[in-house]
């Protein structure tokens, strides 16, 4: 790691330690001179060869998100009008330029589409999705979808959908209550947040919308206790219904 660069007065001080090795003796303290002034140009260079190359990678993520742009929006045309076989390779290839985009024309596709084939491949799309919104689509198709194949397929998808789900509100959860415990609320309201979008019990919404204002808006402490007294109910109401 480089060292940082002299400050002004670090700057100052050696200047006059310089002009004093110059009163005392010559060579040497010229020597010691041009190896100080060797030192700052030399970080001045790194300085500047850092802000370039920021400047150069800023520059090439946004070419790289504009020709994304690009090619996914050349996508759209197939996508809505193409035949089956393009419809399914353009879902496939959107999938890797834009997946929230692909997430949502495939949850279209898996109910809309007229042909069956792109509506299991949209369906096999889905999987690769674990938001609620995605779960309530697969569960549309479990159970209005026209053929025994796809109302399967939906089915197989929606349970690891909500295998996933549980993961990562039971991982999110854990960490939050860690955190808490710790005394850590700014990180245990990190935590809690996630966590919120991964729990499929009913919530009361104006608690819920409440807590989340307090996070996005900085009152972490404020929204660490409001989850975690969401979720306490949510674990009562669990529990009793369990007895």
């Amino acid at each position: 790691m480089n060292a940082d660069p002299p400050n002004a007065t670090q700057r100052s001080s050696l200047w006059a330690t310089v002009l004093q090795l110059l009163d005392v003796g010559g060579k040497l303290a010229l020597g010691i001179a041009g190896v100080y002034f060797g030192y700052v140009f030399h970080q001045q260079g790194l300085e500047q060869t850092e802000q370039i190359e920021q400047a150069r990678l800023e520059r090439a993520e946004s070419e790289r998100q504009l020709q994304n742009n690009r090619f996914a929006a050349s996508l759209i045309g197939p996508l809505i009008g193409g035949t089956p076989k393009e419809k399914t390779l353009a879902l496939a290839l959107l999938e890797n330029v834009d997946q929230e985009l692909a997430r949502k024309i495939s949850a279209a596709l898996a109910v809309k589409d007229p042909d069956a084939e792109v509506r299991l491949a949209a369906i096999d799309a889905l999987a690769r999705s674990d938001d609620a919104e995605t779960l309530q689509v697969l569960e549309r198709v479990e159970s209005e979808a026209p053929t025994e194949n796809e109302r399967n397929k939906a089915q197989q998808v929606a349970d690891d959908v909500r295998t996933s789900r549980a993961e990562k509100l039971r991982r999110n959860l854990a960490d939050a209550e860690a955190f808490l415990k710790a005394g850590r609320k700014d990180v245990a309201a990190k935590y809690f947040y996630e966590a919120s979008k991964y729990l499929d019990e009913p919530l009361d919404a104006g608690e819920l919308a409440l807590a989340k204002s307090h996070f996005e808006h900085g009152g972490a402490e404020e929204a660490a206790d409001a989850f975690n007294a969401l979720f306490q109910k949510v674990d009562k109401r669990i529990k009793e219904q369990e007895q």
